[in-house]
Parts: C-alpha cells; structure tokens; sequence
C-alpha cells in the first residue's frame, strides 16, 4: 500500500440522485456519434457503461463524473495494460457486476465491527486504541464511476505486474488503494464473505502488536485503510481518517513474484472521500449503483436481437403486428375501435392489470391486450317530479335521460322500486322514488307530491226505491256516496235521468234502473238506482147500501163496488157476491142477513146488511068452494082445508074453523046453501066460504084422482118438499046414484118424510080417504120427487181468505172442501178443485206483498178463495268480518253485501267504508273498523270489520336467471336477484352462486349453475342458465332479472378500474420514495 500523502483536498458530491433503472427501462434512440458509435465489446464493457451514462444520465454531475471515468481508461498512465471488454480485463461487464457485488459484502462486513474504527474493544493507554468514541461506526462506502474505472486501470497494471501502479507512475489525487492476489480466481469465502476482506481484516493482529509500525515486516495498512485507520508517516499516534467513498475491480489474471497466473485473480479496492483527497464525482449507494449496472448489462445483451410485438385487440378492429430492435421502444399504434366501447389502453398481460409502457425497451417478443371499457351510463338526470292524489299509486315516467362515457346522451328506460301504498296515503307527503335503468348500478330519481285525494268512483247511497204503477217514482232524495282515492266517502246530490211514464206503467218486480249524474268539482260519475214498481193495489172498499127487502124478493147485487186505491186515488172494481138462497130472502118470517163479496187485488172482502121484511097474507083460499049433502044430513065440510098463500109466495094448508051446521039447513033438495068458516093466521081471521048442494042421491063409486096426460105422478115434487099440499089440492070423483058426479076432497095418509126428501128422488105412493055421509072410500094416488139440485157451495170452515209469505206457493195452504147445501135442504162436504192456473208465481211473489183470487170447483159450483200475501222480509248479511292487510297496505274491505229477502230475491247492496288513518297501518296488529251506514227497506244497517296488519312475507324469489358469455370468458353472474313481497314491493337478495369451473365455459354451449339466495333468514335456491357464444362479442340476453345483470357487471368493471388506479397509485408512492431515499443518501 503507497505510504504517500496527498495533498488535502475538499471531500465530497453531493449528487442528486436520478433512476438509473428507469433508464435502462426505456433506452431512447441513439445519436450517430458516441455510444452508438461504440463496437459492441466496448459497448459490453465498463468504459461503454459510462459512455452510455454520460449520454443518458438525468443529472449533469452524474453525466460528467461518467465521462470523467470513461476518459480515465483511456487517458490513464498505464492504460495499454488495460484491454477494454476483455475476458480478464476489470472492464468486462461480468468481472466489473461481481466488483460490485463485492462493494456492497465489504459494506456489510464493515458495518459489523461494531468497535470500529476507534478499537474500543482496547483498554484506553493503549496505543491501538484510536479514540473513545466509535460515533457511526464504519458507515457504508458510497460508489463513483470515477473510482470504479481507477481501481479498473489499477488491477489491470497490478495483475501483470506485481505492486501498486500508484507506486510505479499512476498518481491519483482523489484515490487510496488495498490489493488482493491469489493465483486462483476465488473472490468469495466459503461462508459468502469477500476473500480479500478476509485476507486485509486478518491483519488486526499485527496492528495490535505494532498499531504505529506501518513499515515493519507485519502488514497492518491494508487492515487500517479497511476501517479508517490509514498510515502517516512519521506518525506518532493512530488517528481516525474516515473514507466516503470507494472503488472495486478485479482481474481475472495474477502476477506474484514474478509469476504470471493466467486463472489468477487480483482485486484492487480504492478508498476516496477523506480530508485533503480530491473529488471522486457523483455518489452512489453500492445497492442502487449494482440495479443500475445490471439494468445496463441486461440492455447491452439485447444488441443486435429484433423482437416482435404482437397486438391483441380483443374483438376491436385489427392491429398490425410491429418488429423492435431490442432495447430499442414500439410505436404506440392508432386506436383500435369496437362497436359499444370505448378503447382502454394497451396493456401486458391478458387478465389487464397492468399498463403497457411505451417508453419501455422491447427485450423480448411480447403480446400486447386491448383494454375496452363499455360505454357505461356516468349518470342520470333526475326525472321531472310527479303529483298524485292521495290514495291513488302515482303514474312516474317511463324513461328519464342518461348521460354514458363516451360524452352522448339518450333517453332510457326505467324500472321503478314499489311503492308501499302508505307512501301516498296522505295530501301533503313527499317522497323519493329510486329506479333501476339497465346497465348500470346508478339509480334513477323521481320526486313525488301527494296532493289532496280526489273522486274516484260513485254509487247511489241506496240500491234501490219503490214506486207504485202509474206514479213517478220520487228520486229527489236518493243521494250518491262518492269515494275518494284516500278511501274516504262523503254523500253528494244527484241528477237523474227523465223516467218516462210507460216504465213505471205496470207492475214490475224485477225494476227499471235510472241513471244518474254526480258532479264532484270538474269530475263527473254515473250512479245507477233501481226502480221496483209494485202493484197498483186497492186499500180500501166501500160497501154498497144495505137493503131491506119483502120476503121471496131477492135483493139485488152491484156488479162493482166503490174502492180506494194505495196511491190515494178512488174507482170502481168488480165484485162477485155470495148471493143469499131463496130460503133466506124468502123466509116467511123475514130476518137479518149478511151478504159477502170479493173483489179482485183485495183480501179483506165486502158486505152489506139485508133485511127481510116478514112475509104477509095474499089470499085464503078453500080447498073445494063446493059440496053437496043428501037431504037432511048436515055436510061434512071437515075435509075442505084453505090453502094460505103469502106475499112470498109460500103457500101453506091451514084447517078451517067451521060454524055449527044444523039438519034444518039442508031440507030441502036443490037448496045451495053458502057455509061460511074462518081461517086464523098469524092471530088475523079469513074467511072462506062453501057452496053446499043439498041433493037426494047415494053414491055409487068413488075414483081416484086421474093422471094428467103424459105425467107417470098425480103429484111432483122436488126432493125436500112435502107433496102433501098438493096432493090435498087433488080431488076424487064421486058417482052418484042419480048419475051426477062431483070432485070430493080426499083425506090422504101422511107421506113419508124418508121418500120426498130422497135427494135422489122417486115416484111413490100414497093413500087417502073420501068420506060422504059418513061412509069412508079409499082412494090412491102417486108422487114424483125429483132429485135434488146443489144450491151453494162455501168453505167447509168458513174461511175466506188463506195468507202466505211472499214467495210461498199457496197451493198447499187452499182449503180442501166445501159444504155443499142442496136444494132438499142437506148439506154435503164436497172436495174442492182448485183452478192452479188461475195465478202464477209473480202473484204470489210480489216483494210489497197484496191479494189475490183464486177459483175452485165444488160439486160443479163455484168457490173462491182470496190469498193474503204477507210483505216479504229481508234479511241483510251483516256479519263481522275479519280482514288481513300487511304494513303500510290499505285492506281490501268489501265493497258489498247482500240482503236476502224471504220470497227469494237478492239485492246487492253497496258498503263504504270511513277512510283508515296511515298510521293505523304503520305497525302490526289489529283494530276494529264499522262501515258507513246503508239503508235498506228503510232500515239502516253497518258491517264491522276486524282489520289485522302483519309484517309482509316473501311471496316469491326470482330462481330462474338467464347469462350469456362468450368461450373463453367467465360469466358474470348477477350478485342479487328479486323477491317478491306480500304487500307487493320487491327488494333485491343477494346470490352466492357455486364456483364455476373453466372447462364449462371454455367451448360454446349452455349449462347451469346453482346458487342460494338468502331472504329474510331462509334460503332460495336459484338457477342461473349461462349460454356460451363462440363469437367475440358478449350479447346481453335478457332475463328474469336484468337489471340485477347489469349492475353486476358495470360494479365489476368499476371495481378493475378502481383497482388498477390503486396499483398504480401505490407503484408512484413507492418510486416517489426510492427516488427520495436516493437523494437522501
């Protein structure tokens, strides 16, 4: 080691400190002179490494200290011993990288002396004890071009020439320097340290024997420079002169003692940066400075290598393929394009991660990926706020505008959430309204105002009204229930409809509707009421006059009679009376009678009062005014009887009240003596008066009575009458002994009761007595009775009148018989045939009720009966309901009822109900409702309801998804799909889809994949159904859940682009802070 001093110098760069590596990344073309004009051994040798860094480097110190090294190998005292690129040259890249390497181990090993460089591991007095304080230690040296090419031109001369160059004519100012020799090329130790450090370091002995005694036998300088500790001649003391730089080379060649080592090895370290030495140039870190080099050796490699770059622009428009000398940078292409994206960028590596350089070397063939973005929605403009009614779901735009990537906007279609109908229950809310536009995840904004509720339908508050036939039904108090959209009602007037005069002409059961118009501010509704027209009934009748009549004269009988009818107005009907027999009105002793009668449509009947006058005397007449006595015998006038006949016609045989005859009347022949007798009758005497002859003669025969010509009976009779009047009124004929005859009256035996009441009739006989002069002659005669007729017939128990429901068919309840009263005087019970076709279903169904007729025959005689039918009632269905509803939904109360009414008919009757307060249905559980009142047949009535609110359900998960790819390509499957919810919204429920294996979408076909959807705490399994393309181009099909697809894929491309601009953010951080550490060192 030189013992020589030099001059004291400044020390120290300090150079700010550019990238090498950055350099070396991305080489920029060369000028025609310098490097580029360099052969490629010098190019692949130190002195091309500077040369290369006095062109290229960012800093000018760091290019001039480059320049300053190249120009030293060449301009140095021994520089014909230096062969530059050579094999065994210090300047060949691959003896100058491990130099490097060695630089950084010796660092390394210096750091570790942790009591250098003051050897304080030393008592303090002795004198290899440098000082008390190590302070840093020994700090890492720093690296210089400068220093590097000296120590090149150093071991150069060294290794064919045993010694020091700077001991043989090389002087540097700036430069101390240790050798290392060995005749085999081995620069590392076993244990990876430097060989020649460990051959330098091993001195520490001897300086501990002679730390002052650099000259002695014992070398102790190459340890001292090691740590700082160099010799000073004549010194008398060890002192401490640290180093900041240095220099490393080693030669693949060895000269020692004369001897030439061709696999030899020397290593030449020089030291720089102390007091009084010269500037060694721009600094390095011996890390940094081995990055740098290699990056320098890795671009000289390349030299005279073409590459090919390769475009794939990944289904954009072809790219031609470009071919790069190594090292030297592609040319940005023009832009692909492709329909639907907007080009990304170049990028190295297909999954499109990182960003292709084009200021990098190409050394290598390399493909390079287009990057497309979609043109993607940016945002959306909130759609133009909506108004609604309250209660009534708003009406939102079908489309709002987007604005995409590529600067254009358009109008798109929008899928709006659900709205919970307690949203617009209430004038005055305001609300916001998401909505999913497919393709992306940004979602679209309605604003909507609740106003006050308005009508929204009308019925007439009662079903229906009742007219009577031929009056105009009065519609002016029937109001209408309007309904508004918040479910509230309110009662409004009506303006009906003309009704012309033939629709309520006639009963009509069924009705007539008449519609109406309700105007609710500037809204209008048609109501319908329903007319039943009922019969036009009587209500009362007025009885005819009652009449007194003389027995035997029949009153008379009004066809019609005076009625009132239920609408007030009076007329005649006709009436069919139940006249009164011939024995009534002709009873002789006269009476009182009631005389009945019906009238059509009424069911109470009529009657008026007769009074029959008794009946009166007319004549008394005797039976024979004739008679004849034999001389001096009294006659016997005992069977001259005097028929009475009355003013009614009866006629009765009463006995005559004869005086006392006496002998001395009749004396003589010839004589007609007038015998007057008297008749009492009713306590009033008649006279009756007989013409006696007075005859001499006897009888000789006496005849029966003779039979009129053609009769087959003396007498006839009808069957009841007693033939014994007139068979008192026939005569015999007496022959007497002076051939006179004369009509004698005959004494007949009492007919039987049993024969001329026979109803069937018959001839029968019967015998008498003739007696003149007291001598008795039979006689006989014969009687008819005819067969007995049927007079009247009425109901066996005096009913008149059957009442029935309304709709009950009163044939069953008709009376089965009637009495039967025959002209004999019997009377018969007598079934009754009912004429059923008399009436019909509508008579007896008629909801107001009336009368009827109905006709029968008994015996041949006519019956009737009036049918009495009842109103019918109703029955309204008015029975609690219970209604279920869920949070926030109006229930679906009903609407309506029925009343049942009892001849069959239903009515449908409308029901409203009070609007429900929205905070009613906020939470769950129950509370009770009534309705609004309705009427029906002028009875009011209400429903009560029972309404439960409970939490909404799941419905329904959308399990079926539809996913199209293209070969080669993951699918995207959507991240959530719809449920469906009892009150009608839909939330989105995320997926978590099985893994999907490559090989199924490597080739085009179609498969499935299952995944589970969770909602609510319970599991859905869903299918996704992925359809794969051979083509390039990825199409969207449509599916059960589109805007779940597109919104998965837009936040998936969103997340690859965040997640590169972190890549890249955290690659500049971390260039930011190497290029600050360098600077700093």
């Amino acid at each position: 080691m030189s013992k020589n001093i030099m001059t004291r110098v400044g020390m120290g760069v300090v150079g700010a400190l550019a990238s090498a590596a950055m350099l070396f990344c991305a080489l920029p073309a060369q000028a025609a002179t310098g490097w580029s004009a360099l052969s490629t051994t010098e190019k692949k040798s130190s002195y091309g490494y500077f040369v290369w860094k006095s062109e290229n480097a960012s800093d000018a110190s760091e290019k001039a200290t480059a320049a300053d090294a190249a120009d030293l190998l060449k301009t140095a005292h021994f520089k014909d011993l230096t062969n530059i690129g050579a094999a065994d040259d210090a300047t060949s890249l691959a003896n100058m990288e491990v130099s490097i390497e060695q630089i950084i181990s010796i660092n390394a090993f210096r750091s570790s002396l942790t009591n250098e460089p003051c050897r304080t591991d030393l008592p303090k007095g002795n004198p290899a004890r440098a000082c008390d304080d190590n302070g840093s230690g020994l700090t890492p040296l720093k690296v210089t071009d400068k220093m590097m090419a000296a120590s090149q031109s150093n071991v150069n001369y060294s290794s064919h020439h045993w010694g020091h160059a700077a001991n043989n004519g090389q002087n540097w100012d700036f430069a101390l320097e240790n050798l290392y020799t060995s005749s085999a090329y081995n620069p590392w130790t076993s244990d990876n340290q430097s060989a020649a450090v460990k051959s330098w370091y091993s001195e520490i002995s001897n300086y501990d024997d002679h730390p002052l005694d650099c000259g002695s036998s014992a070398q102790i300088g190459h340890y001292r420079a090691l740590t700082n500790k160099i010799c000073v001649t004549n010194e008398t003391k060890v002192e401490v002169l640290p180093f900041s730089t240095t220099g490393l080379a080693i030669a693949r060649h060895a000269n020692f003692n004369g001897n030439d080592y061709a696999n030899g090895m020397t290593q030449s370290q020089v030291y720089g940066g102390m007091q009084w030495m010269g500037s060694s140039g721009y600094e390095y870190d011996a890390s940094n400075y081995l990055s740098d080099f290699k990056a320098y050796v890795a671009k000289v490699n390349e030299l005279g290598k073409k590459y090919t770059v390769t475009f794939d622009s990944n289904g954009g428009s072809a790219v031609a393929t470009q071919t790069v000398d190594s090292g030297s940078v592609a040319t940005s292409p023009t832009a692909p394009t492709r329909s639907g994206y907007t080009f990304g960028g170049w990028y190295s590596d297909a999954k499109l991660t990182t960003k292709y350089d084009f200021n990098s070397g190409v050394t290598g063939n390399i493909t390079l990926y287009a990057k497309w973005d979609p043109i993607t929605i940016t945002s959306l403009d909130d759609a133009t706020a909506v108004s609604t009614p309250a209660g009534v779901a708003p009406t939102l735009p079908a489309q709002v505008t987007a604005h995409y990537s590529d600067g254009s906007e358009q109008p798109v279609d929008v899928t709006w959430d659900s709205i919970a109908p307690n949203k617009y229950a209430t004038a005055g809310k305001r609300f916001t309204v998401n909505g999913t536009v497919s393709g992306t995840a940004i979602k679209a904004k309605v604003t909507v105002n609740v106003t006050d509720a308005v009508p929204t339908g009308a019925v007439a508050a009662q079903s229906s009204v009742s007219t009577i036939a031929t009056h105009a039904p009065d519609l002016s108090q029937v109001k209408a229930t309007v309904t508004y959209s918040d479910g509230a009602t309110q009662q409004a007037d009506v303006t009906w409809d003309a009704v012309t005069p033939d629709q309520y002409a006639s009963e009509n059961a069924n009705g007539f509707d008449v519609n109406g118009t309700v105007a609710v501010g500037d809204k209008s509704f048609t109501v319908t009421v329903k007319v039943i027209v009922t019969a036009r009934t009587i209500a009362s009748v007025t009885a005819p006059a009652d009449q007194t009549v003389d027995s035997g004269n029949e009153p008379t009988y009004p066809d019609t009679v005076d009625v009132t009818y239920n609408d007030g107005e009076t007329g005649t009907a006709n009436v069919t009376w139940t006249k009164l027999t011939k024995a009534e009105y002709g009873k002789r002793a006269g009476g009182e009678f009631t005389v009945n009668g019906t009238v059509d449509g009424y069911a109470k009947g009529v009657s008026f009062k007769v009074t029959v006058k008794p009946a009166t005397v007319q004549s008394v007449e005797p039976s024979a005014t004739t008679a004849q006595t034999v001389v001096d015998q009294t006659p016997d006038l005992s069977s001259i009887t005097a028929t009475v006949t009355y003013s009614n016609g009866d006629t009765e045989t009463a006995g005559i009240d004869w005086p006392q005859l006496t002998k001395d009347q009749f004396k003589t022949v010839g004589d007609r003596v007038q015998v007057t007798g008297s008749v009492t009758v009713d306590d009033t005497k008649h006279d009756v008066t007989v013409t006696v002859t007075v005859v001499n003669a006897t009888v000789t025969k006496v005849e029966s009575p003779q039979l009129a010509a053609g009769a087959d009976a003396n007498v006839t009779v009808d069957s009841g009458t007693s033939p014994e009047t007139a068979l008192n009124a026939l005569k015999a004929t007496v022959t007497w002994s002076n051939s006179t005859t004369t009509q004698e009256s005959v004494t007949w035996d009492e007919p039987n009761k049993a024969d001329y009441t026979n109803r069937k009739g018959g001839t029968f006989p019967v015998n008498g007595t003739v007696t003149i002069a007291g001598t008795d002659y039979p006689v006989k005669a014969t009687y008819k009775v005819n067969p007995a007729t049927a007079q009247k017939a009425e109901l066996a128990d005096g009913t008149t009148t059957v009442t029935v429901d309304s709709g009950t068919d009163p044939t069953g309840e008709l009376p089965k018989t009637a009495t039967v009263t025959w002209s004999n005087g019997d009377t018969t019970t007598s079934p009754i045939t009912w004429v059923t076709t008399s009436y019909t279903k509508d008579d007896y169904a008629k909801r107001e009720g009336g009368s009827f007729t109905v006709k029968g025959k008994a015996t041949g005689l006519d019956v009737t009966v009036t049918v009495k039918v009842n109103p019918a009632t109703v029955t309204v269905h008015t029975e609690p309901v219970t209604i279920g509803t869920t949070v926030g939904v109006q229930p679906n109360l009903p609407d309506h009822t029925t009343a049942e009414w009892s001849n069959g008919e239903t009515d449908t009757i409308a029901v409203t109900w009070p609007a429900i307060a929205a905070d009613k249905l906020d939470t769950t559980g129950s509370f009770e409702l009534e309705s609004n009142p309705f009427t029906v047949d002028g009875k009011d009535y209400t429903i009560k309801a029972t309404v439960t609110v409970t939490a909404a359900t799941v419905q329904s998960v959308d399990r079926d998804v539809k996913v199209t790819t293209t070969a080669g390509k993951a699918p995207v499957l959507p991240k959530t799909v719809k449920a469906h919810w009892s009150d009608g919204s839909t939330t989105d429920a995320a997926v978590t889809w099985n893994d999907v294996p490559a090989a199924k979408y490597a080739k085009a076909g179609t498969f499935s994949v299952k995944g589970v959807a969770t909602v609510n705490g319970t599991d859905y399994e869903v299918t996704a159904t992925v359809t794969v393309t051979s083509g390039d181009k990825l199409v969207q099909t449509p599916s059960n859940n589109t805007n779940a697809n597109n919104t998965l894929t837009t936040t998936g491309s969103s997340v690859a682009i965040i997640a590169v601009i972190v890549v890249l953010l955290v690659i500049a951080a971390v260039a930011l802070f190497v290029l600050t550490k360098r600077k700093k060192q």
